[in-house]
């Protein structure tokens, strides 16, 4: 099960396996508090500061931090992982955990997994019917080749 949590909330026997998720690690928290701190699956400090300065709505944030996190799967898939093993807590400052990057990252984590291809992209041309078809030419008529 996956969990979000304020990480000044305190520790709780069902927290399990507990992931800090910011990008500066929090003031005053010991760093016997977490069991990782994974900065990368914070959003950027320039994402964090322009919706704290208002100027990206909540709807933008989302698909900016959704963004940022297209680049980071592996990371997801290691948080995912954890979860699949046992509980997972994400942890991070914000107070409101409706308009925080940990909710969105919930969710990116709970998403099914995309079957694998059991063939290469290479092998799946090779297949297609178009790939028999001769290479059209576009050149121009008339037009030298260089």
């Amino acid at each position: 099960m996956i969990r979000t949590k304020r990480i000044y909330d305190p520790l709780s026997p069902d927290d399990g396996y507990r992931l800090l998720v910011m990008r500066r690690w929090p003031r005053g928290i010991p760093k016997t508090a977490v069991n990782t701190w994974e900065k990368e699956l914070g959003p950027s400090t320039e994402l964090l500061g322009h919706l704290r300065n208002g100027l990206v709505s909540w709807a933008e944030y989302t698909v900016r931090y959704h963004e940022e996190m297209s680049s980071k799967r592996p990371l997801i898939a290691e948080a995912r992982s954890i979860a699949d093993r046992g509980d997972l807590t994400l942890l991070c400052s914000c107070v409101d955990e409706q308009q925080c990057h940990r909710t969105l990252l919930k969710t990116l984590i709970e998403r099914p997994r995309r079957p694998r291809l059991a063939t290469r992209p290479q092998t799946l041309r090779a297949l297609s019917p178009w790939a028999a078809l001769p290479a059209m030419n576009t050149q121009r008529p008339g037009a030298s080749r260089r």
